[in-house]
C-alpha cells in the first residue's frame, strides 16, 4: 500500500517535471537574453 503510494507520488511528480522542463528552458532563455540586451542598453548609453 505505502509502496503503491510512493510510487504513484513518484510519477506524477515525474510527469510534472517533464512537463515543466520547457517552460524552465524558456525562462531560462528569456531572463538570458533579457540581461544580455539591458547589459548592452546600458553600455549604449554610456
Amino acid at each position: 500500500f505505502q509502496r503503491g503510494i510512493s510510487g504513484g507520488q513518484l510519477g506524477e511528480g515525474a510527469a510534472i517535471a517533464v512537463a515543466m522542463i520547457p517552460f524552465l528552458l524558456a525562462a531560462i532563455l528569456f531572463s538570458y537574453f533579457g540581461l544580455q540586451r539591458r547589459k548592452w542598453q546600458q553600455g549604449g548609453s554610456d
